[in-house]
C-alpha cells in the first residue's frame, strides 16, 4: 500500500513512512475522527467551525473520518498540486463544498475566523461588511451575486493579496478604495502581459496528459455548477409560489385574491404612523414578482454562460484526447528548470523524457522536511511562537523612544499565557529584554507593526479564509545541531530554536551585543530581533522548555541565489558534497573545501573592499573579547546579475546598497552575506572538546580557542578577496 501511495502522490518511500508514523500518532486504528483532527490543530482547533470546515475538505469519502490516503492526498495537493487543484480546494473551503459561492458564504467564513482570532488573542476584531463585500465583488466578475468556479479561479491565479490581514484583524484602517487600487494595479496591461507570458511558458512545459487532466477537472466543476444552479433556482421558484399564495390573502388584487374560509374582504383600519415615505406604492407580491422576473433572466444568462463553457471545454477535451499522449523531448525551458533545481546536475541526454528527468529529481532531492501542517511535530510550536510574539509586541508601550536605556532593561523578563493554565496542556511564553530588542529593530528601520505583519499569526488566519494553507509549506528545515528553523511567510525573518546553554550565554551577551551594533553601523553580524522562551506543560509534573530567537534572513531577496557557502576557515571535513552524489539541494550551503574546489572569490571595488576589511576585523574582535567560536561567514552569490540603477541606495549599509546586496566591481555578480551562528561560548566543555579532537582527530577541527579561531577565520576570508 505505502509504495503505491508514494508513487501515486509523488512522495519518496522515506517520506511516506515518515508521514505514516506522524498520522498514526494522531489517531487510533488508522482513522482520524473530527475530535482527533481538532486536537491536531492545536490552538486553531479551539473553535469548532474552522476545524470542521477543513476536516470536511480533507475527508475525501465524506464518511466522517480521515484515512491515511486522505491525509497524503491533502499534503500532495499543497506541495505538488496544480493551480487548479489548489483553487478547487480553496473554492470548496469557502463555499462549504457547494458549486457556487455567495456573499453569505464569505461573510460566514470571515466572521468565524474573527471569532477564533478573538479567542486566541483576546482582541475584539469584528468583520467589516463593506470590505468583505468589496472582496466578493472582485471575485464576482459578472456582478450576478454568485461566484462560479471559473470566476474564482481567475482571481485566485493572480495570487494577489486583496486585503491587509494585519489591518483587518487589528481593526486598523483598511479602506475599500485601497482594495480596489491593489486589484487594479495587478490587472494593468503590463502585469497582464508578464503574467500571460508565464502562463504560456507553464503550458508549454505541460504534457498533453496534464492539460487533459486539468480540463477534465474544470469540466467536472462546471457540470456540478449547472446542477447546483438548477437546484437553487427550483428552490427559489417553490419559495415564490408559497409567498404569492400567502400574499393573495393580504393584498387587494383581484388577479391574486383567493376566496376561502379564512379570507376577509374587509379593509384593515390604518393606524397613525403606519405610513412609510420610502415604501413603494406597488403591493409587496407585485414587487416580488418583478424581482423574480429579473432573477429569472439572470438565471437564464448564468445557465447560458455555463453551457457555452461546457461546449468549449468538450471541444478542447476532444482535441487533447485526439493527440498522442506521449512524453515530449525536454525543451530548453524544462532543462533550464531542472538545472536550477540542483547544484551539479549530471548531463541530460536528448533522449531522456520529462518523466525520466522528474524521476531523477525525486530520487536525488529527498525532502527532509516537507512543511508545517497539522500532524507535524512542530505545528503547535510555530503557532505558539507566532501568538506569543504578538502578545509580547502588543504589550510594549507605544512611546518608548524617550526612555533612557539602563542596566535594568537588560534584565527584564515578561510572561504571557498562550493557553490558560486551567487547561491540561497550558503554555506560557516569556520574552527577554524587550525594550533592547525593540531598539535594535528600530536601528534597522523595523517598526513593531512591520515586525508583526511578518511574524504574527494574522497572515496565517487570513490565508485560512481563502483556504490557502500552502503558505506554510516549504518553510522548515533542520540544522545539524538539531535546531528548528521556521521562516516568516514573507521570508524576511527566521525563527530558530537554540539550546539552553546557548540561550544562557546569549542572554548574558545582550548588553555587549547591543553596544557593538550601536557603535558599528556596518556590522555584518547577524541581526537578532528577539529572545524568547516557551514553556509547555505536558502534565501536572512534566513540562518542556523551548528557547528561540528571531533573526533577519540574510537571503531575503527576489533574486535567484545560484550558490550558497558557509565558511569557517576550517578545512577538516568541511564539505557538503557526498562522493558519488551528482546533485545537492540548492538550499544547503556548500562549505570551505567546496569553496576552494570551485575556485570562488569575493571581488569588491576599492572603497567597498576597505569597508569590508575594516568591519570584518571589528566584528571578529568582538567575538574574541566575548569568547565566541563556531561562527561562520554565510554568503549567497547571484550570477549574471543585471545592474539596475533604480535598485541602488546610498543611504544604507555598504552590503545592502544594490537591491539589498553588494555588487562586484565588474557589476556581474551580487553578494548577500553576514556572520551567523554566534551562540557558542568557548567554555570548559569546548576546551575539553578541543583537547580531545586536536590530539586524536586533527589540528584543523572547527573547535579551537577564540583567538586561534578568529585568526584562522580572518585569514581564510581575506585570502578569498580578489
Amino acid at each position: 500500500m505505502l509504495p503505491n501511495l508514494a508513487k501515486q502522490y509523488s512522495f519518496t518511500q522515506e517520506e511516506i513512512i515518515m508521514l505514516k508514523n506522524r498520522f498514526d500518532r494522531l489517531c487510533d486504528r488508522g482513522m482520524m475522527t473530527k475530535q482527533q483532527f481538532r486536537d491536531s490543530l492545536g490552538i486553531l482547533g479551539l473553535e469548532q467551525f474552522l476545524a470542521e470546515r477543513i476536516f470536511n475538505q480533507i475527508d475525501g469519502n465524506k464518511d466522517g473520518v480521515i484515512m491515511f490516503e486522505d491525509f497524503v492526498k491533502y499534503l500532495s495537493m499543497l506541495l505538488n498540486g496544480s493551480t487548479i487543484d489548489k483553487a478547487l480546494w480553496s473554492f470548496g473551503m469557502l463555499s462549504n463544498n457547494k458549486s457556487i459561492l455567495e456573499l453569505e458564504d464569505m461573510e460566514k467564513m470571515i466572521f468565524e475566523i474573527c471569532y477564533l482570532w478573538n479567542s486566541i488573542t483576546g482582541s475584539k476584531s469584528m468583520p467589516k461588511k463593506e470590505l468583505v463585500s468589496e472582496i466578493f465583488r472582485i471575485f464576482d466578475n459578472d456582478d450576478d451575486g454568485i461566484v462560479q468556479f471559473e470566476e474564482f479561479r481567475v482571481v485566485y491565479q493572480e495570487g494577489v493579496e486583496l486585503i491587509g490581514w494585519y489591518e483587518f484583524l487589528n481593526n486598523e484602517d483598511m479602506s475599500t478604495n485601497k482594495i480596489k487600487e491593489e486589484w487594479e494595479n495587478v490587472t494593468k496591461n503590463k502585469s497582464r502581459k508578464k503574467r500571460m507570458t508565464l502562463i504560456n511558458r507553464q503550458l508549454d512545459e505541460q504534457t498533453p496528459q496534464d492539460l487533459l487532466n486539468n480540463q477534465l477537472k474544470i469540466l467536472q466543476s462546471e457540470l456540478q455548477g449547472c446542477s447546483e444552479l438548477i437546484k437553487y433556482e427550483k428552490e427559489k421558484e417553490q419559495q415564490q409560489k408559497q409567498i404569492n399564495f400567502l400574499a393573495s390573502f393580504y393584498f387587494d388584487d383581484k388577479s391574486q385574491k383567493t376566496h376561502g374560509p379564512i379570507f376577509n374582504d374587509g379593509q384593515v383600519q390604518k393606524l397613525y404612523g403606519d405610513d412609510d415615505p420610502d415604501q413603494n406604492d406597488e403591493p409587496y407580491f407585485k414587487q416580488y414578482n418583478m424581482a423574480s422576473t429579473i432573477n429569472n433572466d439572470r438565471f437564464q444568462n448564468n445557465i447560458m454562460n455555463r453551457l457555452r463553457n461546457l461546449l468549449k471545454l468538450t471541444e478542447d477535451i476532444k482535441k487533447l484526447n485526439s493527440q498522442q499522449i506521449v512524453p515530449k523531448l525536454p525543451e530548453q525551458s524544462v532543462v533550464k528548470q531542472f538545472k536550477k533545481s540542483s547544484r551539479s546536475p549530471s548531463p541530460i541526454s536528448v533522449n531522456q523524457t520529462i518523466d525520466d528527468i522528474q524521476q531523477q529529481q525525486q530520487q536525488e532531492n529527498v525532502r527532509k522536511n516537507l512543511s508545517i501542517y497539522f500532524g507535524h511535530e512542530n505545528w503547535n510550536l510555530v503557532l505558539n511562537m507566532m501568538i506569543g510574539i504578538r502578545k509580547a509586541i502588543k504589550s510594549l508601550h507605544p512611546l518608548t523612544d524617550d526612555i533612557l536605556i539602563t542596566a535594568a532593561h537588560f534584565e527584564v523578563k515578561n510572561q504571557f499565557e498562550i493557553i490558560p493554565k486551567r487547561t491540561q496542556k497550558s503554555c506560557s511564553f516569556y520574552e527577554y529584554s524587550p525594550l533592547i530588542f525593540e531598539r535594535i529593530r528600530k536601528m534597522y528601520g523595523i517598526s513593531n507593526d512591520d515586525f508583526l505583519r511578518s511574524i504574527g499569526p494574522e497572515q496565517l488566519l487570513g490565508d485560512l479564509i481563502f483556504g490557502n494553507l500552502a503558505s506554510l509549506t516549504e518553510k522548515v528545515s533542520s540544522g545539524k545541531s538539531g535546531s528548528f528553523f521556521y521562516y516568516s511567510f514573507d521570508d524576511k525573518y527566521m525563527l530558530k530554536t537554540i539550546q539552553k546553554d546557548e540561550f544562557v550565554f546569549f542572554k548574558s551577551l545582550i548588553k555587549n551585543y547591543y553596544q557593538h551594533l550601536l557603535d558599528n553601523y556596518h556590522s555584518m553580524i547577524i541581526k537578532i530581533f528577539g529572545l524568547y522562551q516557551i514553556k509547555v506543560n505536558k502534565s501536572k509534573t512534566k513540562y518542556q522548555k523551548i528557547y528561540f530567537v528571531v533573526m533577519l534572513n540574510i537571503f531575503y531577496t527576489n533574486e535567484d541565489i545560484n550558490y550558497r557557502y558557509d565558511l569557517k576557515g576550517s578545512l577538516y571535513q568541511r564539505t557538503s558534497r557526498v562522493k558519488g552524489q551528482t546533485s545537492l539541494d540548492q538550499n544547503i550551503p556548500l562549505k570551505d573545501l567546496d569553496w576552494l574546489e570551485d575556485k570562488q572569490s569575493i571581488q569588491f571595488d576599492q572603497k567597498t573592499l576597505e569597508l569590508f576589511k575594516t568591519q570584518l576585523i571589528k566584528d571578529v574582535n568582538f567575538f574574541k573579547q566575548n569568547k565566541i567560536i563556531d561562527y561562520s561567514f554565510l554568503i549567497g552569490i547571484v550570477d549574471n546579475y543585471r545592474m539596475n540603477n533604480d535598485n541602488v541606495q546610498t543611504q544604507c549599509r555598504f552590503y545592502e546598497r544594490w537591491n539589498g546586496g553588494c555588487i562586484t566591481r565588474d557589476q556581474k555578480r551580487l553578494y548577500y552575506f553576514g556572520i551567523i551562528d554566534i551562540f557558542t561560548e568557548y567554555n570548559n566543555k569546548k576546551q575539553l572538546e578541543h583537547k580531545v579532537k586536536s590530539t586524536f582527530v586533527s589540528k584543523d577541527v572547527s573547535c579551537i580557542p577564540p583567538e586561534s579561531y578568529a585568526d584562522r577565520f580572518i585569514k581564510f576570508i581575506l585570502h578569498s578577496l580578489k
